[in-house]
């Protein structure tokens, strides 16, 4: 399983979330969305960005089946006092939820029979980050090669 065409279908379809006529979509939230591949933002990137990684695939010996999870997490600048921005990171997760919920991905090469959001965090703080909170939107995927 090529675990990169599945990040790319994801990252693709959270940053072509605009321009989208009678809904809120992520750049009605954020503005411009920015984001990448891998579970660590870039150094220098500013806010608001996007990570998309996976966690290790299940595999099953009985089939060609996979099953495994997806991770999106969105950071964005605190508010004044370095309170999280607990509205936007909410509606960032409601309108990732809205995107992914049972709306299989195209993935060249795999059928795509399965996708769920499985869970939505509360924003989370990083330390070694203080001016930004995030959230992490967990998907669970079941794809089979075609």
């Amino acid at each position: 399983m090529n675990v990169d065409k599945i990040l790319t279908a994801v990252i693709l379809r959270i940053l072509n979330d605009k321009n989208i006529i009678d809904e809120t979509d992520l750049s009605d939230i954020l503005g411009e969305l920015k984001g990448n591949k891998g579970a660590k933002k870039p150094t220098g990137a500013t806010n608001p960005y996007f990570t998309v990684n996976n966690m290790p695939v299940n595999n099953n010996p009985d089939t060609t089946a996979k099953n495994g999870t997806i991770l999106i997490s969105c950071f964005v600048d605190n508010l004044d006092g370095g309170i999280a921005d607990t509205q936007k990171l909410g509606e960032v997760g409601s309108r990732l939820e809205e995107l992914f919920d049972d709306k299989p991905l195209e993935i060249e090469g795999y059928t795509n029979y399965n996708l769920e959001v499985n869970s939505i965090s509360n924003p989370q703080f990083d330390p070694d980050d203080p001016d930004e909170h995030f959230i992490t939107v967990r998907l669970g995927f079941n794809i089979i090669k075609k």
